[in-house]
């Protein structure tokens, strides 16, 4: 199961932080690509939620007080 929590972290983490970086920047091209990026993701975070929908919401919460890209790359998981 540690292999699960750990994919579904990162892939939330990695979403969580191209939000942020699509919001800031400002060159359209470089905005799309990181969308067409995003868009790939949030389809694997999907599938992730679908199999495992109790272990996705205990990873989202880590998530839930982030409002900057900072506050999203100062999230740790604690592996225990």
């Amino acid at each position: 199961m540690k292999h699960i929590k750990l994919k579904i972290f990162l892939n939330l983490k990695n979403f969580y932080e191209l939000s942020f970086e699509i919001k800031q920047e400002k060159d359209a091209d470089m905005k799309a690509m990181k969308q067409q990026i995003a868009r790939s993701v949030y389809a694997k975070l999907n599938n992730l939620f679908v199999m495992y929908k109790p272990i996705w919401r205990e990873m989202n919460a880590l998530f839930k007080n982030v409002k900057s890209l900072e506050d999203v790359k100062a999230v740790k998981w604690e592996r225990a």
